[in-house]
C-alpha cells in the first residue's frame, strides 16, 4: 500500500469512525453504503502534501473537540472540513 493510499483509507476509517460512535444505525449505514465511492473520489482528490497535513490538521480538530464535549466546535470543525472537501472535490473537476 502506498503513503497515499495509507493516508486515504485513514481519511475514509476516521469518517467511518465518527459516524459509528454517534450509535445511529441509519448514518452508519449510509457512511458504510458510501464508501467505496469515497475511496475512488478520495483518490483523484489533490493529495498534495500542503492538502494531506490541511486534512489531518481538520481530522484532530475535530476529534478534540468531540474528546472535550464541545458539540458547537464538533459540529463547526466538521462543517469546515467537509466544505473543504467539496472545495477539493469541485477544483478536481474544474481541472479535469
Amino acid at each position: 500500500e502506498t503513503d497515499m493510499l495509507k493516508v486515504v483509507n485513514q481519511g475514509i476509517e476516521f469518517h467511518f469512525a465518527i459516524s459509528k460512535s454517534t450509535k445511529n444505525p441509519l448514518l452508519i449505514c449510509l457512511i458504510s453504503a458510501i464508501r467505496e465511492v469515497w475511496y475512488e473520489i478520495f483518490t483523484e482528490l489533490d493529495r498534495s502534501p500542503e492538502q494531506i497535513k490541511k486534512s489531518v490538521e481538520e481530522h484532530e480538530l475535530i476529534l478534540n473537540n468531540i474528546k472535550n464535549r464541545n458539540l458547537t466546535g464538533a459540529k463547526h470543525s466538521m462543517k469546515l472540513h467537509l466544505l473543504s472537501l467539496e472545495n477539493a472535490a469541485i477544483k478536481h473537476e474544474t481541472n479535469k
